[in-house]
């Protein structure tokens, strides 16, 4: 993962995240309308990445748990890459430690 300059931590690693998410690190209320999340994996560039998403996105975006690349292909796993939002790795560690809903 690349790097990323965050007002709050400086220099930290970028992790990618749903939308939803990323709007609630800059908006805690905003995860009252998240119901829960999970961690998808998939490849992006031929490095596989796990990605931290809310059911809103796996709904909209039709993902089947667990990710089955193969029925998928990579043309399907670079579309979603792509609606992943960069955030501060540590902004998203610091979220998730509110415990604010269930990860499945």
């Amino acid at each position: 993962m690349g790097m990323m300059i965050c007002e709050k931590h400086g220099r930290q690693s970028m992790a990618f995240t749903s939308p939803l998410i990323a709007a609630a690190i800059d908006n805690p209320s905003v995860a009252r309308s998240i119901n829960c999340v999970c961690r998808i994996s998939i490849p992006f560039l031929e490095v596989w990445g796990d990605y931290l998403v809310d059911n809103i996105f796996i709904e909209e975006n039709e993902i089947s748990l667990p990710v089955d690349i193969d029925l998928k292909g990579a043309g399907w796993a670079e579309m979603v890459f792509e609606k992943l939002m960069p955030v501060c790795k540590q902004c998203l560690d610091d979220l998730q430690s509110m415990k604010l809903w269930p990860l499945e």
